[in-house]
């Protein structure tokens, strides 16, 4: 850790920490020079992002987001933004039970508690800028008068906001509000009458639990993953391998619990290859270590792409309307013959191994090699012939049976029909 701060006070290096933001940042530094401030005050909240976050709500950069307080102090803060309507129904909580029967409820009635907030709850929490947070309170003051005596119940989620604060966003600026777009878009969403019900939700919810009615069960009985946890760690306690617990599967039972293809149809998003430029600065800032710290001629053994045709757009972030680049490696195969793939890769290996129920580590690049057609700086598309995938699915189980076989530490059903073979062992 010494080689990544300097001075007496540990101050870190920015240039060690390249991805991350404080203080002691390039960014940091370059605007109290532009914004020409006296003082820095830097808030946990802007920390917790890269220098390269943009907020969500308003898109600006976080260059644009610092803001000259009194005293020239070049203030970075963050908001957490949140529905105000959960206050209701923890509101109407206390005034019918009251603090101390709240907190002596049974779990299952916490738990059926927890479930009506969350079906009330307008939207998620979300980490804006706080022009966009103080925003939000502007717009609920142009609707005061049809809110009422809901107004403190209220909140506007993210893309309203970003409906009504003017254009252009002003760098360093607070947003200017216009109270009839807040209006209008109150109205179009039907704000007053959906906050009414929802606090209808809410009441009779609480006239139940009042009644000491409820739809949680109060059993508490063994899920299908603890038991796959046991089934686990049990071999594990006579010794098995990982690749035990498959092959013991598929000698134990003929039939399958789940739909081992569903990984064959992820959703489809037609993202578009990145910019070299961009690709460019994501290897060098942004990229996890292990993938930026191999070589450029590094080639993934799996598709057979260079290591700068495998960042692409990540479909996570595509989902929210972002442009985030994504890049990583992984490991598949035997430890003797380990091989680190792109995360493309992997995903087909580590579905290729639930349809051969089978670890990754059974899986060899040669089988994702025949289970894709690879393209470069996008997600890869599966093989054209679902027959070619259950070719290879097939070959992986084939192997991983053969490999067991050869392992004398447990029995396994030779052709004979039964349990046995030469190098036969009973389990000790």
């Amino acid at each position: 850790m010494a080689e990544l701060v300097s001075g007496a006070e540990g101050v870190p290096r920015a240039e060690a920490f390249a991805v991350l933001d404080g203080e002691w940042s390039e960014l940091t530094e370059r605007h109290v020079r532009l914004l020409r401030a006296h003082d820095v005050r830097i808030f946990d909240s802007w920390t917790l992002v890269s220098p390269t976050w943009r907020c969500p709500c308003c898109g600006r950069s976080k260059g644009d987001l610092f803001r000259l307080v009194s005293g020239r102090v070049l203030q970075g803060k963050l908001d957490d933004h949140h529905d105000h309507f959960v206050s209701y129904a923890n509101h109407r909580l206390r005034e019918v039970f009251g603090e101390a029967l709240l907190a002596t409820m049974p779990f299952q009635v916490q738990i059926a508690i927890a479930d009506a907030q969350n079906l009330v709850r307008g939207f998620g929490r979300s980490l804006v800028c706080s022009d966009c947070n103080q925003a939000d309170a502007a717009g609920k003051k142009a609707v005061r008068d049809l809110l009422g005596d809901d107004f403190q119940w209220f909140s506007f989620p993210v893309e309203d906001i970003r409906a009504f604060i003017g254009r252009p966003r002003r760098p360093n600026q607070p947003h200017v509000v216009a109270p009839d777009e807040a209006r209008h878009v109150f109205e179009c969403r039907a704000h007053r009458k959906t906050l009414t019900h929802r606090k209808s939700i809410v009441n009779a919810t609480i006239e139940y639990l009042r009644r000491e009615i409820h739809w949680k069960s109060t059993e508490r009985t063994e899920s299908v993953q603890e038991a796959y946890d046991s089934y686990r760690d049990l071999l594990a306690d006579l010794g098995l391998g990982a690749n035990a617990m498959s092959a013991l599967k598929r000698l134990s039972a003929s039939e399958t619990d789940t739909d081992r293809k569903q990984w064959r149809n992820p959703p489809k998003r037609n993202l578009p290859a990145p910019p070299e430029s961009a690709i460019d600065h994501y290897i060098v800032n942004l990229a996890p270590e292990s993938f930026r710290s191999l070589p450029d001629d590094w080639k993934c053994p799996g598709c057979g792409r260079w290591k700068r045709k495998t960042v692409r757009y990540s479909n996570r972030n595509a989902e929210r309307g972002g442009f985030r680049l994504h890049a990583s490696v992984g490991k598949i195969g035997p430890a003797d013959a380990e091989a680190l793939v792109c995360s493309d890769c992997r995903f087909v290996a580590v579905g290729l191994a639930g349809e051969a129920d089978c670890y990754v580590d059974a899986v060899l690049p040669t089988d994702v090699t025949d289970a894709i057609r690879p393209y470069s700086n996008k997600r890869h598309p599966l093989a054209a012939f679902e027959a070619q995938i259950d070719l290879v699915v097939r070959r992986i189980v084939e192997r991983t049976a053969r490999d067991m076989r050869q392992d004398g530490k447990f029995a396994v059903w030779d052709e004979d029909g039964g349990f046995g073979g030469d190098d036969f062992e009973p389990l000790p």
